[in-house]
This record gives structure tokens, C-alpha cells and sequence, in this order.
């Protein structure tokens, strides 16, 4: 499933009990992953009740 909110985009993935939610920042309808000051991927994997975020 996808979301588009201005010019990010939120895919999420459901595996039991486990979520994984990916923040991309898209450009010219291309999917960058970078990792700076303007741009930041941030990677979210929840486990029942503990959260991981990196």
C-alpha cells in the first residue's frame, strides 16, 4: 500500500505481527533513498510492544 503526502511517500509492509514502515522522499517520480541534513529515511519495525528505529 502506498500514500503519497506532498513529496514523501510511506510504503508499509505487514508480516504477522510485525510492521515495517519506510519513509522515501521521491523526486521527479523516482524513489531516492538518502540520508542527509534535507533528506532522512527513517526505517520504523515494530515486535508486539518494542519499537526499533533506525
Amino acid at each position: 500500500m502506498r500514500e503519497r503526502e506532498s513529496m514523501m511517500t510511506r510504503m508499509r509492509q505487514n508480516d504477522d505481527d510485525s510492521t515495517t514502515i519506510q519513509w522515501r522522499e521521491c523526486e521527479n517520480a523516482m524513489a531516492k533513498m538518502r540520508k542527509d541534513d534535507s533528506r532522512m529515511t527513517t526505517m520504523r519495525q515494530y515486535d508486539n510492544t518494542m519499537a526499533t528505529v533506525r
